[in-house]
């Protein structure tokens, strides 16, 4: 997102022939998305009207069963919260296969909040986000299909899925916080979206 909002920028304030200090300008649409991240205020306004913000594709839960019916083994991880992974995919996966009670049945781990680079580096457990009225956590020993977990890292994960490192694709969109962190600290293949 910080590309998009400082090529804007560059585009705007190059039009008056103005003087760009583009470091400066750099910097401060950086600090802008790292506040933005942090005050919730981005997630709070996609979460209002999910479908202007992120596009339904109707042909991913097709594709996502065909890997799984291929024997392939999905997971999910993201850096966002429980409540907002929570409300993305079930808007992305809207149940369209009758196979998949939920979003999360698609993936064999669903691992949130993961503080990715972090997660690459640390070695912390997981805790199981137990929905209710409130989210509870709690401590796990395992990782099944079908549940939502917090934090945890990269060596917890192999570990508990038994699943080496060369045997990993991972596909990111962060060129830092994915791609580069994970293939610094493991043997995980990577795949970059852009």
């Amino acid at each position: 997102s910080e590309v998009t909002v400082y090529t804007a920028a560059v585009d705007e304030l190059e039009r008056p022939f103005a003087q760009v200090d583009y470091g400066q300008l750099f910097d401060d649409v950086r600090a802008s998305i790292d506040e933005a991240h942090r005050d919730g205020s981005i997630k709070e306004t996609i979460m209002a009207d999910i479908g202007r913000y992120i596009e339904y594709d109707p042909d991913l839960g097709a594709t996502l069963h065909k890997l799984r019916s291929a024997g392939k083994r999905l997971f999910l991880l993201t850096n966002s919260e429980p409540a907002y992974t929570d409300a993305v995919m079930s808007h992305l996966l809207r149940g369209e296969h009758s196979e998949y009670r939920s979003w999360k049945s698609y993936f064999d781990v669903v691992i949130t909040s993961a503080m990715k680079p972090a997660f690459f580096m640390r070695d912390a457990p997981f805790e199981e986000v137990v929905q209710g009225p409130t989210w509870q956590l709690r401590k796990v020993r395992e990782l099944q299909r079908g549940r939502i977990y917090m934090g945890g890292s990269q060596a917890e994960f192999e570990r508990l899925t038994h699943v080496p490192s060369d045997r990993v694709l991972y596909v990111g969109d962060h060129i830092f916080g994915d791609v580069l962190r994970a293939k610094k600290q493991s043997a995980w293949r990577t795949l970059m979206i852009i």
